[in-house]
């Protein structure tokens, strides 16, 4: 334990590793631990700071990165050396002489390197690197020892992972075919460079150097894949994104099961993907491959690449098969569009979509079965591919036959999410704030929520063989080889609360309901920039004891007129072990006043009273018992359904406060609840009016200006304002633009129209609008105008 002098007494922070949670357990603190304190002062502490307690987080890990200082998230990079992490993709070096300096080749080391043995003959001075996926290469790179002479006579082949096939287009276990190849002749240079500036150049994922003519001094020391960049489409499912097919989209819903559609995503341009069966429908079908990236990253590149189409048999020596000439590819999409979302939703539940390209396919394309689609840097966590599976008019079927699709982007995601575990107290214990350490430099921010409870439960999930979710009964309805694990979570109960407002700072007090056994935090590094990156160093939550055991309030009335100032009684009963608490902090959106206060059967005559922006804090002057009722008076307005009145009590000595629950706190009240109702009403603008009747614009100081009052209720944000004045033939002469949120409004209007000058005399029409969170409101009022 850690230990530092506050105030009176001494806060102790147990630095403790949590115990892994998963999905099987909870993080549990062993309060069996003695701690002291002095002054009767205590608060402790879990914080998590290193990559092994942040591993025990739900993370994006399509996203993230835990390193020694911390999280930070992924950074997606254009122009890579895919050479240099083929090993990540489970790639490897092989060479036909000396093997184990093979290896040297992609580690980055320009000071060691291979070469063939002298003693070897030709058809073994070869080594072979496989990049362990398909890429997207601009150049190959091959770097000799400068010092030495490079090798003089040299084939470099390059293959797409295309295995030898049989008479009926079987693949043949074990073996390789290189369709492309360049030999460099008479070579001095010791940097030889190979470029791809042909489109209909395929990707690659193995090269091979054969060796013709070397000297015994002779040696490579590094190859060099100069490729694309980051290719956010690999290894979805093991990053937490995924991929759905569905043919005939809206109406039979023919989903394609997972292990049949990740070949798209797999870097292995060999197991494509086609639909089997042929449609054949009145009406045009539709179908389409949605791909989850898990984050919403910044992307600006869509390659599609069509299968390949079948090869005759040949026979191989050792597994490795030279053909010249490219492999064909089939083209099969006919009219398709490419779509991005960032994970948006429509008011209607579905995702907001924009779309890149819709249309047939170039001449270029087609004969080269790729289609590359550059697009303006955009938010993307989804990417969807629609074609036209059955035309009707044509009576022609596309089955959408793909190897895969690639996707590129740069910098970081523009949203990581980060949980915990459900931490475990052990027992009720008084939630009093959260800390953090973080570098957010600028276009960035750190968003921390949190919620809490007292009660768990255990739920269980189903899957089938390719891991996809599936209902209790569609699991039970499969045949034993289709169904997949069922795995085991601990979750929260019924009686946990809503995630919290944002904490604005380090050291915010917390927000959820205190005091509680369980908790939870919602973390998410937010960034505006791709190119600027958060590092969550660590996360604290400070707790301590209860100031009572249970504190619970209610208000009455529980329902007011929206825009009237309405007095309100706040009732809070402590009861259990209370150790004392003599202040009480109301904090809502209504900002309300203080009126007056009474504990137990005593007014508190003029209590000092602190204000603030969202309520005020009253000081007591002694400290309430256990079951002894105060009673607190206040006012405000409401403009919002549900108005919530947020209570607190607070010991002035300790600096230590607790939140209260809702509940049935006295009889004199029968809400049961701290929240207050509006009339049941679709109403955005309640309350307006235009005042005078008749404005007199001249100057005289008298009626001079038209006051416009309403009450905007329920506009949960920002929305837009616009009031506007028109004369009788419907022409507008002035207009004014805001946006605003649910609370009291004044305009003034002077009489002007939109070139300030004054308006002649008459009848005008006033009209004033809002656009709400669903539905829009507008209001007309009659303006007469004299002089």
């Amino acid at each position: 334990c850690g230990g530092s002098e506050i105030a009176k007494g001494l806060i102790l922070t147990l630095n403790l590793p949590p115990t892994s949670i998963s999905h099987l357990e909870r993080l549990s603190l062993p309060l069996l631990l003695a701690l002291s304190a002095v002054g009767g002062v205590r608060a402790d502490s879990v914080r998590f700071a290193t990559a092994t307690e942040w591993s025990r987080w739900s993370l994006d890990r399509s996203a993230v990165v835990l390193t020694p200082s911390g999280i930070t998230p992924l950074s997606v990079r254009r122009s890579i050396n895919a050479s240099a992490n083929a090993s990540e993709f489970g790639g490897s070096v092989k060479a036909g002489s000396n093997p184990a300096q093979a290896a040297t080749l992609v580690d980055g080391d320009f000071e060691t390197g291979w070469a063939p043995a002298a003693t070897v003959s030709e058809d073994q001075a070869w080594v072979e690197i496989d990049l362990g996926r398909a890429v997207t290469a601009h150049r190959v790179v091959l770097h000799f020892d400068g010092g030495t002479l490079p090798f003089e006579l040299f084939d470099l082949l390059l293959s797409t992972g295309e295995p030898q096939t049989d008479n009926i287009n079987a693949p043949i276990p074990g073996t390789l075919v290189y369709r492309t190849g360049t030999r460099f002749k008479e070579n001095r240079q010791s940097r030889v460079t190979l470029e791809f500036d042909d489109p209909a150049d395929p990707p690659i994922r193995y090269l091979r150097i054969q060796a013709l003519i070397w000297h015994p001094e002779s040696r490579l020391v590094e190859v060099e894949v100069e490729a694309m960049g980051d290719n956010l489409a690999l290894n979805l499912l093991d990053r937490g994104g995924g991929i759905d097919i569905v043919v005939d989209v809206g109406r039979s819903e023919d989903v394609t099961t997972l292990g049949n559609a990740i070949g798209l995503a797999d870097g292995d341009l060999f197991t494509q993907w086609r639909h089997g069966t042929a449609a054949r429908s009145a009406a045009n079908v539709w179908a389409q491959i949605t791909l989850d990236l898990g984050a919403a990253f910044w992307v600006d590149w869509v390659r599609i690449i069509g299968g390949v189409v079948a090869r005759p048999f040949s026979r191989s020596f050792e597994g490795v098969v030279v053909e010249r000439g490219l492999n064909r590819r089939r083209w099969s999409l006919r009219f398709y569009e490419v779509l991005t979302s960032d994970g948006s939703m429509a008011p209607d539940g579905s995702l907001i979509w924009t779309r890149h390209f819709a249309g047939e396919a170039g001449q270029v394309d087609r004969d080269r079965g790729m289609a590359d689609h550059p697009f303006a840097s955009l938010p993307a966590r989804f990417i969807r591919i629609g074609w036209l599976f059955w035309n009707t008019q044509e009576a022609i079927s596309a089955q959408g036959t793909t190897e895969e699709l690639q996707i590129y982007g740069v910098g970081v995601a523009r949203e990581v999410a980060i949980r915990s575990p459900l931490i475990d107290l052990q027992e009720a214990r008084n939630l009093i704030a959260v800390r953090w350490e973080a570098e957010t430099p600028p276009g960035t921010r750190l968003e921390v929520r949190s919620r809490s409870g007292n009660e768990i439960r255990e739920t269980l999930t189903y899957h089938d063989k390719d891991g996809k979710e599936v209902t209790a009964r569609r699991w039970g309805r499969l045949i034993p080889s289709f169904r997949g694990p069922i795995d085991t979570s601990i979750v929260a109960g019924g009686d946990w609360s809503p995630w919290s407002d944002l904490y604005h700072r380090s050291g915010d007090l917390f927000q959820s309901p205190s005091p509680r056994r369980y908790l939870e935090l919602d973390t998410r590094l937010v960034t505006d920039d791709p190119a600027a990156s958060i590092t969550l160093k660590s996360l604290e939550i400070e707790f301590g004891e209860p100031l009572a055991e249970r504190v619970v309030g209610e208000v009455a009335p529980a329902q007011a007129q929206p825009g009237e100032a309405t007095e309100f009684t706040l009732y809070l009963l402590p009861s259990g072990g209370v150790s004392g608490f003599d202040r009480i902090t109301v904090e809502s959106s209504a900002a309300p006043s203080f009126v007056a206060v009474r504990v137990g059967d005593l007014d508190i005559d003029t209590p000092p009273v602190s204000a603030s922006d969202r309520g005020f804090t009253v000081s007591l002057g002694r400290a309430v018992k256990s079951e002894e009722l105060v009673e607190l008076r206040l006012s405000a307005a409401m403009y919002v359904q549900s108005t919530r009145f947020d209570l607190f009590i607070e010991d002035s000595d300790r600096g230590v406060r607790q939140s209260v629950d809702p509940g049935d706190a006295t009889d004199l009240a029968e809400s049961g609840s701290l929240s207050v109702r509006l009339p049941v009403s679709a109403d955005l603008l309640h309350g307006v009016t235009a005042t005078p009747a008749v404005i007199t614009p001249n100057g005289d100081g008298v009626n001079d200006v038209l006051l416009i009052d309403a009450d905007l209720i329920n506009v949960l944000e920002l929305r837009p304002f616009v009031a506007s004045v028109h004369d009788l033939s419907g022409r507008e002469v002035w207009r004014s633009e805001s946006e605003h949120v649910a609370g009291p409004l004044v305009l003034r209007w002077a009489g002007d129209d939109t070139s300030g000058r004054r308006v002649p005399p008459g009848i005008y029409l006033l009209r004033i609008e809002i656009a709400g969170d669903g539905r829009r409101q507008a209001v007309t009022e009659i303006v007469r105008v004299a002089y």
